[in-house]
């Protein structure tokens, strides 16, 4: 409501000021015969309010009404016509056009000499002036889903009779129960309600029982890493998605799921539990890590390997990795790695200082996570590169360690941070991160007005 009120405000200033440019301008002239003001208005409509409302009001309302519903009838008619037939597109169309060419105030007084000062005069004018739009903008509305159709046959048409082959040549026959999930997330750009309501249709009229369907949703799905969007976007497209599926009966598909804590509640709300959450990508960095704890020198390999295929690899997943980015693996110590690719994927440490920080010894390491921990910090890139620096030159000590680590950031001289498991304890289970944020920020809200009436006082 607060939203809509902010929204309108400029229109309704707009709108003030005209009124009040009115009432001085018909105030300069003093004709009210001429150009009466606002107030003079309003307040002639207050002295025939009985009239206006209990006689004249009624009866424009009927012919409204009347008209507007041969309207309706009329101009839906004549668009369904020619949108199903060229020949009466061709007949009808300019005869529709046409009309309008015909002057309002022309034509009314002819209809009043035709059919009399009742009712039907008044409503032909109406239906004169209604129907025109009406008819028009339902052709257009027609004209373009035919396209619309037309473009999602050209784009899914292949792909759906591919589907319908596999599910009836070797779903079918298979000797046991099979769920059959259908993926139409590989594209260029996010499914549409209409393409996910469109591919659903053509399954179900095919017979094609799914198993569960996978849309490409907005935002970013990449491997192993938290969603990458506007969550709000994203529910709200969700919620359209899992209505359709929930419709034909099948669950709604989240490929590439793997560490989406940010949209994990919407997904479970909204899908009643109908849903299919993907999660290999977490089950392969697990897998990765424990080689890099176990086998150096297999992870290396690997290392190597992707580095050398990563293009041929990229075009087969939406990536945003880069290869200037990736260090030089036969640079980084054996033994820092798992304790520092830990730290780097719970969001301790960012990459590019972890990187700087897998210099140090193992000894190093140890003695700079009881830093962290004492100080209740961790290093930003400067500071890893002079962690880095002090401990090529054999001069990084605890205290050396605690004395960088101690220094104020710049980036948090003016950051308060607040811990998530300070504040769930505050929380219902259920409240998301977004809405923890709004009721603290409303909370806050009421505080400062109750600290400032208490000043005022």
């Amino acid at each position: 409501m607060k939203k809509a009120c902010k929204s309108n405000l400029p229109a309704l200033i707009f709108l003030f000021a005209l009124l009040i440019l009115w009432q001085l301008g018909a105030m300069k002239v003093n004709a009210a015969y001429i150009l009466p003001t606002p107030v003079q208005i309003l307040q002639r409509l207050w002295q025939l309010r009985v009239a206006l409302f209990t006689v004249h009001l009624p009866a424009t309302m009927v012919v409204t009404a009347v008209g507007l519903a041969i309207s309706l009838v009329l101009g839906l008619g004549l668009a369904v016509l020619m949108d199903a037939s060229p020949f009466c597109r061709k007949a009808i169309y300019p005869v529709v056009v046409a009309s309008q060419t015909i002057p309002t105030t022309a034509i009314a007084p002819l209809f009043v000499l035709w059919f009399g000062y009742g009712i039907w005069s008044k409503v032909l004018v109406t239906v004169l002036i209604t129907f025109f739009p009406i008819t028009i903008t339902v052709y257009d509305g027609l004209q373009s889903a035919r396209v619309e159709m037309m473009e999602l046959l050209l784009t899914y048409g292949a792909a759906l009779d591919f589907m319908d082959t596999v599910y009836k040549t070797a779903i079918t026959a298979a000797p046991h129960a099979v769920s059959f999930e259908i993926s139409i997330d590989e594209t260029e750009v996010p499914t549409t309600p209409e393409a996910h309501y469109f591919i659903a249709r053509e399954l179900a009229e095919r017979q094609v029982v799914a198993g569960s369907v996978a849309p490409r949703f907005c935002g970013e799905f990449q491997k192993g890493v938290d969603y990458r969007g506007d969550t709000d976007q994203f529910q709200r497209e969700f919620a359209v998605h899992a209505a359709i599926a929930e419709a034909f009966g099948y669950r709604v598909s989240v490929h590439s799921g793997s560490d989406k804590f940010s949209i994990f509640p919407y997904v479970g709300k909204l899908s009643g539990g109908r849903v299919h959450l993907k999660t290999s990508g977490t089950s392969w960095v697990e897998a990765v890590r424990v080689i890099a704890m176990c086998d150096p020198a297999l992870f290396r390999r690997m290392a190597a390997f992707s580095r050398l295929h990563f293009e041929e690899a990229r075009a087969y997943y939406h990536v945003s990795a880069s290869l200037d980015r990736m260090p030089d693996m036969d640079s980084i110590p054996d033994k820092g790695l798992p304790a520092l690719l830990d730290m780097v994927d719970n969001k301790k440490i960012a990459f590019n200082p972890a990187v700087e920080l897998s210099y140090l010894t193992q000894e190093e390491q140890g003695k700079l996570v009881d830093t962290m921990e004492s100080e209740q910090a961790t290093p930003s890139l400067s500071q890893a590169q002079r962690l880095k620096k002090f401990s090529q030159e054999g001069k990084l000590t605890e205290e050396a360690m605690s004395a960088i680590m101690s220094e104020e950031k710049k980036s948090d001289m003016d950051k308060v941070t607040l811990r998530s498991d300070t504040l769930r304890r505050y929380f219902p289970k259920s409240y998301t991160p977004k809405q923890m944020e709004q009721t603290i920020i409303k909370l806050l809200d009421v505080w400062q007005k109750q600290r400032q009436k208490n000043q005022e006082r």
